[in-house]
């Protein structure tokens, strides 16, 4: 499929992240973030947030972005991505902000 014609995938979230967000101003950040996903990971097939509660520090939350790709993804391709990702998120996120967000990418499986 043309990159030209595929269209961005759609983002889902729970509700609770979603509070989360609005309770910590990090909404526009968040947008941001999943914008530089949607550009870095160009296969991407599922996008999904949801708080999760730190396990080492009781008390901690943070909303985890969980960035499908397809099954066999290329190894290398998916590291110069993520790099890619991770600096454009540094350039444009204010730190507290990405504190607040975390990335979790896996396969899509079969």
């Amino acid at each position: 499929m043309s990159e030209q014609i595929r269209t961005a995938v759609p983002l889902t979230i729970t509700p609770e992240a979603a509070e989360f967000l609005r309770k910590h101003q990090a909404e526009e950040a968040f947008h941001t973030i999943c914008d530089l996903v949607r550009e870095c990971l160009p296969e991407l097939v599922r996008l999904h947030a949801r708080l999760e509660n730190d396990w080492d520090e009781p008390g901690v939350q943070y909303v985890v972005l969980d960035e499908t790709l397809p099954n066999g993804y290329p190894y290398e391709r998916l590291r110069e991505q993520e790099n890619r990702l991770y600096q454009r998120q540094a350039e444009l996120v204010p730190a507290p902000m990405r504190e607040r967000i975390r990335h979790w990418i896996e396969d899509a499986g079969e």
